[in-house]
């Protein structure tokens, strides 16, 4: 009498819970698959516009941080130059200063100098990061840099320190 019953329930399993959950996966991996191998072969091809657009810059068309920038630090009256360039999204540059104020109230000339690399946040802000030297001291000196709507003027921001007004140089 076991033996019917086994048999009776044997041909149930489909109508379960977990045997159709199985016939499901079943058929979504078989579609799955043969949808696999027609796009392989090149029998099924994606629309044009379903590909994922090239990402746009951030810079917007007049705003350039790319040329020569001077300004006065108001800490120790030296000269503040940024020579940058901008490539897309990058900018990179040099920053130099005329002298630099010791902590003892000496000045060395000349101040400090070096190369940076950053990135645009926004069409008119940036942030770069410069390794700077003078005499046998080096810095790492990161800034934010703010372009005015007009493209003549450029804020720059060092950390507890103060902003320095820089204007582009013809």
């Amino acid at each position: 009498m076991s033996d019917e019953n086994n048999q009776k329930n044997a041909g149930s399993f489909w109508t379960t819970l977990p045997g159709c959950l199985t016939g499901i996966a079943a058929v979504i991996t078989a579609i799955g698959s043969i949808l696999t191998i027609l796009y392989t072969v090149g029998l099924l091809k994606l629309p044009e516009n379903s590909l994922p657009e090239t990402p746009t810059p951030v810079s917007a068309p007049g705003l350039s941080f790319t040329g020569t920038w001077q300004g006065d630090d108001p800490d120790d009256g030296s000269t503040i130059s940024l020579i940058l360039k901008q490539a897309g999204n990058t900018i990179e540059g040099t920053f130099s200063d005329t002298f630099s104020k010791q902590t003892d109230g000496t000045m060395i000339r000349p101040g400090w100098w070096g190369n940076g690399i950053g990135s645009l946040s926004s069409p008119s802000e940036a942030r770069m990061s410069f390794d700077l030297a003078r005499s046998s001291d080096s810095l790492k000196l990161d800034v934010r840099l703010i372009l005015s709507n007009q493209n003549d003027t450029l804020t720059l921001e060092i950390p507890q320190s103060s902003t320095i007004i820089l204007k582009r140089q013809q």
